[in-house]
């Protein structure tokens, strides 16, 4: 969920169900994934989502899966 949460926040596509349940982890498995309500929690940093390598918009995006080799 967390990777899909990543690429829809580049996207400013609205989460609320997976929000929703990765607040629910984050009070379980004691994880920071949002600060103040935005996805930028201290405990992203080591997960592979595309903030992580990169990636910042959908351009970023396209560019990274798509160009050919």
């Amino acid at each position: 969920l967390v990777i899909i949460k990543s690429f829809c926040d580049i996207l400013n596509i609205k989460t609320p169900g997976i929000d929703l349940v990765l607040k629910w982890y984050e009070k379980i498995f004691g994880v920071c994934y949002f600060n103040s309500n935005f996805f930028c929690g201290e405990d992203l940093s080591g997960l592979p989502i595309p903030q992580n390598f990169g990636l910042k918009s959908k351009n970023d995006i396209l560019e990274f899966y798509c160009r050919k080799k």
